[in-house]
């Protein structure tokens, strides 16, 4: 590891730190991760859509220890985790979907 990649690796340890939310896991582990909701404007013929996708950025060891279709609870709200992207620099997105009611399904 070069000294780039070094101080990189540091600075990621500090902000999640410093603003990362308490993701707990399926087996009551606690994580921490960047949680974050964009949302994004859309239409479909004259009507307009708002989505947003939800995703957590863990660190690449953090995310060995989720599975895909875990529960994973982040400020106290449910999510299940979808698919897990690794950027190559030590921190994996994950993206998830609300759970919502067996009736009404996941909405993402």
């Amino acid at each position: 590891m070069n000294e780039f990649e070094k101080l990189s690796a540091e600075m990621d340890n500090i902000i999640m730190d410093t603003v990362g939310t308490e993701v707990r896991l399926p087996n009551n582990i606690t994580i921490r991760g960047e949680f974050f909701i964009p949302t994004e404007e859309g239409h479909l013929q004259r009507l307009q859509l708002d989505a947003a996708q939800p995703v957590v950025t863990v660190f690449d060891s953090d995310a060995r220890k989720i599975v895909v279709n875990d529960v994973l609870i982040i400020n106290n709200t449910p999510f299940k985790a979808l698919k897990k992207l690794p950027d190559g620099g030590g921190l994996t997105v994950v993206y998830l979907t609300t759970k919502t009611s067996a009736k009404a399904k996941d909405w993402l």
